[in-house]
C-alpha cells in the first residue's frame, strides 16, 4: 500500500493491528509507538476516506494545506486518494474506519472541506459516533453477516450526520434527547425495510412520535421521513446487487425483499438515485478500496 513509515527517536516500531469488514466499511484498531506516516496518492479506483478516532495518545494530521492536532475523544478524516501526513509523537491507540468516498459524496457536499479538521469540536453527533465505534470494536469479531449489514447502515448514517454537521460550521440545534430520537428513527427504518407497509405513519406509530416531530428532526439532514425511507430502501437494494451472495437472486426479488411493491416505481427511482438502471448497476464492478 502507498504508506511510508518514519520511525522516531531511532526506536523500532512497536505496533499491532486488528481489523474487521463490516459491509462496505472496514473497522481497524491500531496501537503503535511514536511514528510518522506519509500517504502517497492511491492508485485509480481506490478512492476511499479514512476516519481516525483517537482513543489514547495524540495525532497530528496534515492534508489540503490544513494541520490539526486531535487527542482522545476527537478524530479527523483524510482522503486516501490524495497525499496526507499523520504524526504520532507518543504511543497511540486508534480506531479507524475506512470506507468508499462515495458513501459521503452522495449525501454530504464538499466533503474535502472537512479533511484535517477536528471533527469533535462543537459537535453533538461525533461523540455518539465515537462511542458507537468503541463499543463496536468489542463486538465486531462476533457479528453475523446480517447483523453486520444493519450495523454498517447505522454507521453510514452517523458518519454522514457527523461530517455534515462539521461542514455546516454550525452545530446542529439538537438536544441530546433529540439526537437520541433521531438515531432511533434511523435504526427502526433500517431494521424494517423488508416490510412493504413501512411508511411515515408506521414509523411514527412504532416510535410513539408524531410524523411532524420526526420531520422537524430530519430537517437537520435536509430530508423528509418519507424520502429517508425511500433512500434507505434504494441503498439496501444497491448493496444487495453488489453482494456475491445475492448474485442468483433476480433484481425484482431483491426489490420486493426490501419493501418495494411497485416494480415500475422502483426502476424509475433507482435510476434517479444512482444514475443508472438496477441492471447496469449490478453489472458494474464495485470500486476497490483500502487504507
Amino acid at each position: 500500500m502507498p504508506l511510508e513509515f518514519e520511525l522516531l527517536d531511532r526506536r523500532p516500531l512497536d505496533a499491532s493491528l486488528s481489523w474487521w469488514e463490516i459491509g462496505d466499511l472496514r473497522l481497524s484498531q491500531i496501537e503503535a509507538s511514536p511514528h510518522r506516516v506519509r500517504r502517497s496518492p492511491a492508485r485509480a479506483g481506490m478512492d476511499s476516506l479514512v476516519l481516525d478516532f483517537v482513543l489514547e495518545g495524540r495525532c497530528y494530521v496534515e492534508q489540503d494545506g490544513r494541520r490539526v492536532g486531535v487527542g482522545p475523544g476527537s478524530g479527523a478524516i483524510c482522503n486516501a486518494a490524495r497525499p496526507y501526513i499523520q504524526y504520532f509523537p507518543e504511543t497511540c491507540k486508534l480506531a479507524v474506519l475506512t470506507f468508499p468516498r462515495e458513501l459521503l459524496s452522495r449525501q454530504v457536499a464538499a466533503i474535502d472541506r472537512g479533511t484535517a479538521t477536528d471533527l469533535a469540536s462543537g459537535s453533538q453527533l461525533f461523540p455518539l459516533l465515537s462511542a458507537y465505534v468503541k463499543q463496536l470494536i468489542t463486538q465486531a469479531p462476533s457479528l453475523t453477516p446480517s447483523t453486520a449489514q444493519v450495523v454498517a447502515q447505522h454507521l453510514r448514517d452517523l458518519i454522514c450526520g457527523a461530517i455534515g454537521e462539521t461542514l455546516s460550521q454550525v452545530p446542529l440545534p439538537l438536544s441530546e434527547h433529540k439526537v437520541a430520537a433521531l438515531i432511533r428513527v434511523h435504526a427502526y427504518i433500517s431494521a424494517h425495510l423488508h416490510e412493504s407497509n413501512l411508511n411515515s405513519e408506521a414509523v411514527a406509530n412504532a416510535l410513539r412520535l408524531s410524523t411532524r416531530y420526526i420531520n422537524q428532526l430530519l430537517e437537520a439532514e435536509g430530508i423528509s421521513l418519507g424520502r429517508l425511507i425511500l433512500r434507505k430502501r434504494l441503498e439496501a437494494v444497491a448493496d444487495a446487487l453488489h453482494d456475491p451472495n445475492m448474485a442468483t437472486r433476480s433484481i425484482s426479488t431483491l426489490a420486493l425483499a426490501f419493501g418495494f411493491n411497485d416494480l415500475t416505481h422502483f426502476s424509475k427511482t433507482f435510476r434517479q438515485h444512482h444514475g443508472v438502471s438496477a441492471r447496469e448497476y449490478r453489472a458494474q464492478v464495485p470500486a476497490q478500496w483500502s487504507r
